[in-house]
């Protein structure tokens, strides 16, 4: 059965990459972008129309179909037709015992995700490709965004990816369309794989939640990802894996309009050994204030006649954090210890113009960035009820 597995598998991966050659007005691309579709044909019609709108040449775009949906195949000719290189993932049955059976959604797409990105990288030899999912439309300058950032990869062995989607992305939140970070939480949804981490995990791709395998220190490693301010990537999912979870966050998300040349951006601002320093001076040097200082601001992120200037919220414990969060309408959510876009344990968010910084008084694990630490556990949690079904990795 391996045997033919494999076979199957090489007979695919030639097929694709004779249709790759036979792409009218494309020649090899070094870049892939590659959408991940199962049921949702309606879903996958917005997302294709959003990137055919708006790649470029350096890319070939893959969609990889799991199973053999006959409204979707449809969806991929009707609205990709050549310009598409399509693959077709046969789903095969995974034998899950009691537990894992109402997460089977996550090990299906962990296979999948497993199966074609060995397509894209072992038998295809793209350099790199970014990841989307049906339910995925992207910026105006989705595109140009990732051709300023790709060359840190090369350039800083600190960088695990560079992501087009920021997890505090609401209106309220976000300012400045320019702006570019570094965060220790994997953001997901509109993101690089490189051929070289590719060699690196796939040898020992999950069975299932992916994401959250990502984000754990063995296999993040102390790398940073790159994210916007404001978001390229958006997400209008409601049924799938997930069922909508977080959609009272997602629903809100700003997507920029584009109108930054990001030819002109310098980017050897993000590489660790100039923005680890910048980044420390600049939250040191913020005043601090309190939640209901900030939550009484005006949109324009100061009161009457005051100058706009950085300013910091301090945290104690975990349970702190949370606290300031959900108070300011942000993510409160960790995984492995990091909070959604932080950089050592600091959220950044912005009221109108001005920056804020949700910062810890304590020194956080240096090797994990998790805010968890000895001593700063804060007041135990609330027992659940009943067993809680874990959070999706659909939203990644």
């Amino acid at each position: 059965e391996a045997v033919a597995a494999s076979q199957v598998a090489r007979a695919a991966a030639g097929q694709a990459a004779a249709h790759i050659k036979a792409l009218p007005g494309r020649a090899r691309t070094p870049g892939a972008v590659i959408i991940f579709a199962y049921n949702r044909p309606e879903y996958l019609e917005r997302a294709l129309r959003s990137v055919l709108a708006r790649i470029t040449t350096n890319y070939t775009l893959v969609v990889s179909q799991d199973g053999g949906d006959p409204a979707v195949s449809n969806v991929i000719m009707s609205e990709g037709g050549e310009r598409v290189l399509h693959l077709h993932h046969e789903r095969k049955d995974i034998v899950l015992g009691p537990k894992e059976k109402r997460f089977a959604g996550y090990y299906y797409l962990a296979q999948h995700y497993a199966w074609a990105l060995g397509q894209l990288f072992d038998s295809l030899g793209f350099d790199h490709a970014i990841i989307l999912e049906d339910d995925i439309e992207i910026a105006p300058d989705f595109f140009d965004y990732f051709a300023a950032m790709l060359p840190l990869l090369d350039q800083d062995p600190s960088l695990l990816t560079i992501s087009a989607f920021a997890d505090n992305g609401q209106p309220q939140h976000v300012h400045d369309p320019s702006a570019v970070y570094r965060s220790d939480f994997f953001p997901g949804l509109g993101w690089v794989m490189t051929q070289r981490l590719w060699s690196e995990l796939g040898p020992k791709w999950p069975k299932a939640f992916w994401d959250d395998w990502l984000r754990e220190p063995a296999n993040r490693r102390g790398r940073a990802s790159i994210r916007p301010e404001v978001s390229r990537s958006y997400t209008y999912g409601v049924k799938g894996v997930s069922s909508g979870q977080f959609s009272s966050f997602l629903k809100n998300m700003e997507l920029s309009k584009g109108g930054v040349d990001w030819s002109l951006y310098d980017v050897t601002a993000l590489r660790k050994d100039q923005y680890d320093p910048a980044f420390a001076a600049a939250v040191a040097a913020a005043p601090e204030v309190s939640v209901g200082t900030v939550a009484s601001l005006s949109g324009g992120g100061t009161s009457p006649g005051e100058a706009c200037a950085d300013r910091k919220l301090s945290y104690e414990h975990k349970g702190d954090f949370e606290r300031i969060a959900k108070a300011l309408g942000l993510m409160p959510e960790l995984k492995a210890g990091v909070p959604r876009t932080a950089y050592q344990g600091i959220v950044t968010f912005r009221r109108g113009p001005c920056r804020f910084y949700i910062a810890p008084t304590y020194a956080i694990n240096p090797e994990t960035q998790s805010v968890i630490v000895p001593g700063h556990e804060g007041p135990p949690s609330p027992a659940p009820a009943q067993q809680q079904v874990r959070p999706s990795s659909r939203y990644l």
